[in-house]
């Protein structure tokens, strides 16, 4: 001990070497503590205290930020116990001591705020919120905190001071961070509102954005749309943009509307007959399946001959309405404590559409579109029964059929003036 005592009133003596020595101490003993920080804390801290299994799984960055906190504090101490040195290189070194000691806290609250969202988003019940936006706030708050101390500790004035000299350049200071102070209105209001949660499926306009939310931060949201691409939507957009949150119908279990038309082609309307209702009545749809929603009975109806068919307004197209109806009616698939419409729109040159209106008691996405497969297919299928065509543009190959028996029906009676040329 004696001779590192010596060793040390020696050193001071010296005017060049003792600074050199110092500053070299300063320096390394720093990185020493850091590294040996970050070795107890990751074997020590993550293991015994946060006892987390996701936690341990992962580098933590706390844990780095802790270690420079610790580092700051040999850098500080060690520079406390220091005497003799030159006022210039103490007051440098004092300097570089506050600045260590605001960054590193700073960066160690930034990255505990991290962690706090991380541990959010684990929660079960949490999973739906997002506070990612506020935590954003908050680290631009400390940042902005920590380059006014960094300032005052540079320039040896008082933090007030220096707050003060900002009101100047508020204007300037407005006009670079709008963007920021947009958002971060939308965020709160979006927030407060719970319109947007994490997992939601939302849709905007002009088909860019249309899938599943997975982030909500304080500039943007993160969508992942249904072919897997990912689109990052300004959150202020949500404010000023029309949009459709899909989530509440999934949540609620009322049901997911269908709505299907079918254009019925006009020249397939017609009166019903005995043919018709014998034809129905011997081949699949028994009586029961068709109400016409009048005074006459199902049994009453099948009972007429054409005559009373024709004086009751009683049409092919109609009895196709109410079978649809019906068969709408009596699916387990579709809620019937809901609207179960069938309708006509406004006839176009297609057609009459004819409007299917009802809800699927499955509002996930593969028995919704199971359901409305099977009610659009059954509706096909049923319309030749009644003798109705649902109307399409014909195709070039209806066009070569049209065209194929038009040329054998000319046919005979070519060649029957060909022979009434020949001489008799």
């Amino acid at each position: 001990m004696s001779y590192l005592h010596q060793l040390g009133l020696w050193l001071q003596q010296q005017e060049i070497v003792y600074p050199v020595v110092i500053v070299v101490v300063l320096l390394a003993l720093p990185l020493v503590v850091y590294w040996l920080a970050c070795t107890f804390l990751r074997t020590s801290v993550r293991r015994f205290i946060l006892r987390h299994k996701n936690v341990l799984s992962k580098d933590i960055a706390v844990t780095r930020r802790v270690a420079l906190v610790f580092a700051a504090l040999a850098f500080s101490s060690t520079l406390a116990v220091v005497n003799d040195l030159p006022p210039t290189l103490d007051k440098a070194l004092s300097i570089i001591s506050s600045i260590l000691w605001i960054v590193s806290v700073a960066l160690l609250l930034m990255e505990m705020l991290d962690t706090v969202n991380m541990f959010w988003l684990k929660k079960s019940k949490a999973t739906s919120q997002s506070i990612k936006g506020y935590l954003q706030i908050s680290k631009l708050i400390i940042s902005a905190l920590a380059l006014i101390l960094i300032i005052a500790s540079l320039t040896g004035r008082p933090p007030a001071i220096i707050i003060s000299s900002f009101g100047a350049a508020a204007a300037v200071l407005i006009f670079v961070f709008q963007h920021t102070l947009l958002s971060f209105i939308a965020n709160i209001q979006i927030s407060a509102a719970r319109a947007i949660n994490i997992r939601d499926w939302i849709k905007m306009p002009g088909g860019m954005v249309d899938g599943e939310v997975m982030d909500i931060a304080l500039h943007t949201v993160r969508v992942r749309n249904w072919d897997n691409t990912m689109a990052r939507v300004p959150i202020r957009n949500f404010i000023t943009e029309p949009w459709i949150n899909w989530q509440p119908v999934f949540n609620d279990g009322r049901g997911r509307r269908i709505k299907r038309s079918f254009h019925i082609d006009q020249n397939s309307i017609e009166f019903a007959n005995e043919e018709l209702l014998a034809h129905l009545r011997d081949t699949f749809i028994h009586h029961d399946d068709i109400d016409t929603g009048d005074d006459i009975s199902p049994a009453e109806l099948f009972a007429m001959n054409s005559q009373q068919l024709r004086e009751s307004a009683i049409t092919n197209m109609g009895l196709l309405r109410a079978h649809i109806l019906h068969y709408l009616r009596s699916n387990k698939d579709i809620r019937n404590d809901m609207f179960v419409v069938v309708r006509y729109l406004e006839p176009t040159s297609e057609g009459v559409p004819m409007e299917l209106y009802c809800f699927s008691a499955h509002p996930n996405f593969d028995d919704y579109e199971r359901v409305q497969a099977k009610v659009t297919e059954y509706v096909y299928a049923v319309a030749s029964h009644f003798n109705i065509r649902i109307f399409q543009t014909p195709s070039g190959q209806d066009l070569t059929r049209g065209i194929g028996s038009l040329a054998q029906r000319n046919e005979p009676s070519a060649s029957a003036s060909h022979n009434s040329d020949e001489p008799r």
